[in-house]
Formats: C-alpha cells, sequence, structure tokens
C-alpha cells in the first residue's frame, strides 16, 4: 500500500522528522535510514558501516544517546513537562506518524494492534530496573523467563493489497516498569491515543486487536471509557463466562440484584446455550487447500467481576471460530474470542457499521 504518494511530501515528512530531533538531529537521521535500509544487522556498532551512515561508529552511539522523547502517555497526562517556559514547538512526533495512515476504504474502522514484547538483558548488571521477564523456551521442564525489559506497543495495521508485506505502523512503544504491567501501560497509551482530537481517528471507529493476555477485567472494563473502541480480546480455552441474568417482571424482595445468569464454560460444551447465530464460508489457503470456517456467536454474554470493575454492565459477544478441511478434520485449535461492543451499540452512532 502506497504510504507516501510523491517525493515533495516524502521530503516534507523528513524534515518534520528531522526537526523532531533536537540534538545531533542529522547523525540520527542518518542512523534512521541505516536501519530502514538494513535488516540483517547483528550488532548496533555495524549499523555505522551502513553506507548510509557516513559517520563514525562514536557518532552512532552519540546519537542513540541524544534521543530523548516524551511517552505518548506522559504527554497527555502531563507528565515530563519542563518547568522553563518553553519556545513554540514543532508537530508532536505522534501527530506526524499520523498524517501518514491513510483513511481505511476496505473496512470502516482503524484497525489497532497492542501487544508487549520482551528484551532479554541477563547480563546487563548496571542496567536499571531489570526484571523477570517472559523469554519462551524449547527445553522441556524450564521455565519460559529471564532477566530483562518489557516493552509495549501499539501500533496502526493498515489495509494490504496482495503483495503488500506484513508491516506495522507503531505509535507508540514504552518500557514497562517493574512495578506496574503490561495492562496499565496498554489502558494509558490507548487513552492517550483515542483522546488526541488532532488525529483522524479521534471520533473514528477504532477496532483494537488484543491476545489473551489482556482478555481480563483490569484491562477491558477501563476501556469503556472510549465511545468509539471496540476491543476483541482472545480468550483461553478454561475461562469460564455467563449468560445475561433474565430480570423478572414481577419485583423483587430483598436481596442483592441478580448479576450474572447461567454459567458458561468454553471447556464444557454442555454449558452452552443456542448461540446468536452462526456464520460459515470457505477459503483457499496457500497450498491450494479449501478451509471452511463456521463462526458461532453468542450475545450478552458477562465476565465476572467485582466492586472496581463492574462488569455485569458491560456484556460483550463471545465467538467460536472453527476451521475444517474438506474431510472434516480440524485443522487448528478452535479460537475463543470476545468482542466487546457495548459503547459503540448503546452510543447509536456507530450502529449502522
Amino acid at each position: 500500500m502506497a504510504i507516501i504518494v510523491t517525493e515533495t511530501e516524502f521530503q516534507k515528512f523528513r524534515g518534520e522528522l528531522h526537526s523532531q530531533f533536537k540534538n545531533l538531529a542529522d547523525s540520527t537521521m542518518e542512523l534512521l535510514d541505516a536501519l530502514c535500509s538494513n535488516n540483517k544487522t547483528a550488532s548496533v556498532v555495524k549499523l555505522s558501516l551502513n553506507p548510509l551512515f557516513r559517520r563514525g561508529h562514536s557518532a552512532l552511539f552519540k546519537a542513540i544517546g541524544a534521543l530523548s522523547f516524551r511517552e505518548v502517555s506522559k504527554v497527555e497526562n502531563g507528565e515530563g513537562e519542563d518547568s522553563q517556559p518553553r519556545e513554540k514547538e514543532e508537530m508532536p512526533l505522534l501527530e506526524l506518524i499520523a498524517e501518514v495512515v491513510q483513511k481505511p476504504e476496505q473496512c470502516p474502522f482503524y484497525l489497532l494492534g497492542l501487544d508487549c514484547t520482551s528484551l532479554e538483558r541477563q547480563f546487563a548488571k548496571t542496567l536499571a530496573d531489570r526484571g523477570m521477564v517472559y523469554q519462551p523456551t524449547q527445553i522441556k521442564g524450564n521455565k519460559p523467563i529471564t532477566i530483562g525489559h518489557n516493552y509495549s506497543m501499539l501500533a496502526v495495521i493498515p489495509e494490504r493489497q496482495e503483495g503488500d508485506a506484513p508491516w506495522t505502523i507503531p505509535l507508540d512503544m514504552s518500557r514497562i516498569l517493574t512495578e506496574s504491567n503490561s495492562n496499565q501501560k496498554g489502558i494509558e497509551q490507548l487513552k492517550a491515543v483515542l483522546s488526541n482530537p488532532k488525529l483522524a481517528w479521534n471520533k473514528e471507529l477504532c477496532v483494537n486487536a488484543v491476545d489473551s493476555a489482556y482478555g481480563n477485567k483490569q484491562f477491558l472494563s477501563p476501556l469503556q471509557e472510549h465511545q468509539n473502541l471496540v476491543t476483541v480480546a482472545r480468550s483461553r480455552s478454561n475461562r469460564v463466562f455467563y449468560q445475561s441474568p433474565v430480570i423478572s417482571e414481577t419485583p423483587v424482595g430483598k436481596g442483592h440484584p441478580t448479576w450474572y445468569g447461567a454459567r458458561f464454560a468454553l471447556k464444557e460444551p454442555d454449558t452452552w446455550h443456542e448461540p446468536s447465530s452462526v456464520t460459515q464460508f470457505s477459503y483457499e489457503n496457500r497450498r491450494g487447500r479449501i478451509v471452511n470456517v463456521t463462526i458461532t456467536a453468542w450475545a450478552n454474554m458477562l465476565m465476572r467481576g467485582g466492586k472496581a470493575t463492574p462488569t455485569h454492565k458491560f456484556p460483550f459477544t463471545l465467538l467460536r471460530i472453527e476451521s475444517i478441511d474438506d474431510s472434516g478434520k480440524s485443522l487448528f485449535k478452535s479460537m475463543w474470542l470476545r468482542e466487546c461492543t457495548v459503547n459503540c451499540v448503546k452510543s447509536g452512532k456507530y450502529t449502522e457499521r
């Protein structure tokens, strides 16, 4: 997908990006050019050998040391501001990036992706605030952990045409302090990006796709304040949800009102009630194999919460996705997704979409 249409627009973008760097701007731009043109560099110092980086290796490390950006979430909350009066600033980096994000044409929403990644720094003993982070291992019995930092990245996933590279547009990437967690950082990033009135998607429908690590009440409940956000979260197959309770027409007596209905355990098909809808379609994969997909949906489902997280007020749609071949053999493990769209439906603004 073409992002920069003309050379003039590309030069303008580079000029505005150059103005973001207050110190060693030329060296930093050459460092970015070296990074963008080399995807096989084994070490940082080897970037100084890239033809686009015309300086020595010492200039490379000086450029890295001079980089200084305030986190998007901290800017939104008014943190990190200097006590001294500042001159008029250039366009913030987030707004500059947002300018190259084209309005979706195939779908009526902006697709966002949020995820957490770890960086191993096991032997960097002088590095501040290291902690235990996740790292996959192929050795059976070993715990999948190491020592390092966690980073949370929020990105826009642009629409792609056939043959386009699978890439994303990062909006914000911040380190997660050991005293915090990925849920808290993700909430801060989404709030900052969705609440900025200068961004194109401020009042447009946005869909945020996350994995099962974010499918909990601590993450999903605070996001209900964003009227234009739909969150699609994957669920582990051992989760238990609940139907919406049946409200009696007769007045109830004393006692706590009913918040949750019948139990719905993903591992126990006998607890599943009649679905709201069933959709089926087929497609041909890259190997020429026909895949038959069945999407079963249950509307108005609930997740158990508490006083601080009143999840009974925020019903969602539960989806089960099955993929089988023509012989009826299951190709993948069934996928469970939660589609939290309550605010969009309540507001009525995005109902037709």
